[in-house]
């Protein structure tokens, strides 16, 4: 018997094009069956506002004036595929990433055609989890970081009905700030290692008190648990410090919000987290 691996086929059959079987159902039986396929992380790119497929990826040389954009088309490294004159350096590495000019969405406002593009489901009553809340519950992380991490927030990006144990880690602030920091990193003021694990202990016991009947399962919610570890790692705390980069990286990657976000980005899952969206 092969076991069933995850593909593009199979998210497109499951999600894009909305057959009668849920993505949370496909998720649960890929999590039984054991296949994920072979990717270990994922930095999602979310450009609102961005240019013009026109402008980027989808030139259209051969279309009249009317419809191509302002700038012209460039070659790349794949022979026959062409991309906006701006990407020079993008040019040069087309054939490590792959270029989907088919994808269309029926609905015509931005921000219903965003909840479509992040979740697979068109927006309806049902709140649907985003792609990093699905990751999450197909393959659940052991580490100390969180395996879903948003920058900077997580509009659009929740868990929906899958619950608040798969909502994202939001970084609630701009990676391009000299004094930026992850706040909730920082245990508040006057408590030290000692007595946040007192109270830690102590939370365990009142929740052992409300559940009872919890015999095999953990008595603390995974959600608290998660955050207790996130606050006592050191390694946590370094895997989002930016000034451990150079100078000459940081300025590499551009000084603006974007850039230092995706230095950010590349930090988090250089150290474990599993999906990062920039947004």
């Amino acid at each position: 018997m092969h076991p069933f691996i995850v593909n593009r086929r199979v998210v497109l059959h499951v999600g894009m094009l909305g057959l009668p079987l849920s993505f949370v159902d496909a998720a649960f039986s890929f999590r039984v069956s054991g296949g994920i396929g072979s990717a270990k992380s994922c930095i999602l790119l979310w450009l609102d506002g961005g240019p013009s497929h026109l402008e980027m990826f989808d030139p259209k040389p051969e279309a009249p004036t009317e419809v191509r954009g302002p700038f012209g088309a460039i070659r790349t490294s794949i022979p026959g595929i062409m991309i906006g004159e701006l990407l020079t350096e993008t040019a040069k590495v087309c054939d490590k990433f792959a270029i989907i000019r088919s994808v269309t969405s029926p609905l015509g406002e931005h921000g219903l055609a965003n909840q479509y593009m992040l979740t697979g489901f068109k927006p309806s009553t049902v709140v649907h989890p985003s792609f990093g809340a699905v990751q999450q519950f197909v393959k659940p992380s052991r580490t100390d970081l969180p395996p879903y991490v948003t920058i900077p927030e997580a509009a659009g990006l929740e868990a929906g009905f899958l619950g608040a144990e798969f909502e994202p880690f939001s970084v609630g602030g701009d990676p391009s700030q000299k004094n930026f920091e992850i706040k909730d990193l920082q245990p508040a003021l006057g408590l030290d290692t000692g007595r946040i694990l007192r109270r830690k202990d102590f939370l365990k016991k009142i929740s052992s008190f409300q559940r009872p009947d919890v015999s095999n399962g953990p008595v603390m919610d995974p959600a608290m648990d998660r955050a207790f570890r996130l606050v006592l790692s050191p390694s946590a705390k370094q895997a989002f410090d930016l000034d451990r980069e150079s100078e000459g990286t940081r300025q590499r990657y551009g000084e603006r919000s974007f850039g230092q976000s995706c230095l950010l980005a590349r930090r988090l899952i250089e150290q474990g987290v599993r999906f990062v969206t920039i947004r």
